[in-house]
């Protein structure tokens, strides 16, 4: 792989992720909750490649990634200070995670989707302002694998079954954000 395709592919391992999630306190410490996270990235390049006949191509390469999180959390209040002002919260995540690539290569255009099961982890820490909001930071990871993928350039639609050949996702996200307790 060229040094300029690497440098393509490491720009879109990074991109904007929002979410939001609720959760409630089941009991003095663990909660129950549903989340919701997104990550988006995109990137595109002027290429050139040979096809196995020798042909010459030139052009533009894009792709628009994202990859959706749906689900449920269960969590824990691992620390809080005496005050209150200071909470380290622990959770475990497990949901839907979709993939979806919009690409471009030399003209021609396709998209790649798919969905698996995901699992999670996340680690926040707020600090409070007031009783009712708090600003924080968290740390999330996500992890699945999809079995299949569907190609759809817009007049043929195919269901690609990889077998044991899987595809990886995993995001590492980091946030900053506000908290409002009800």
């Amino acid at each position: 792989i060229s040094g300029d395709y690497k440098d393509y592919l490491r720009k879109l391992m990074q991109g904007p992720d929002y979410g939001a999630s609720i959760r409630f306190n089941i009991t003095n410490g663990v909660t129950f909750g549903l989340h919701y996270d997104q990550f988006s990235s995109s990137n595109a390049m002027d290429a050139y490649a040979y096809d196995d006949d020798g042909n010459y191509y030139e052009g533009m390469v894009s792709d628009i990634h994202t990859i959706t999180f749906i689900g449920v959390s269960m969590g824990a209040l691992s620390a809080s200070s005496r005050n209150g002002k200071h909470m380290l919260c622990l959770e475990a995540l497990a949901g839907y995670l979709g993939y979806k690539d919009s690409a471009e290569e030399f003209g021609y255009k396709y998209t790649l989707s798919g969905h698996t099961f995901g699992l999670g982890l996340g680690m926040g820490y707020d600090y409070r302002l007031t009783q009712h909001i708090a600003i924080g930071a968290e740390a999330s990871y996500y992890i699945g694998a999809l079995s299949k993928v569907t190609y759809d350039d817009g007049t043929h639609k195919e269901i690609i079954d990889m077998g044991n050949s899987r595809e990886g996702l995993q995001r590492f996200n980091i946030k900053g954000g506000i908290r409002f307790y009800l």
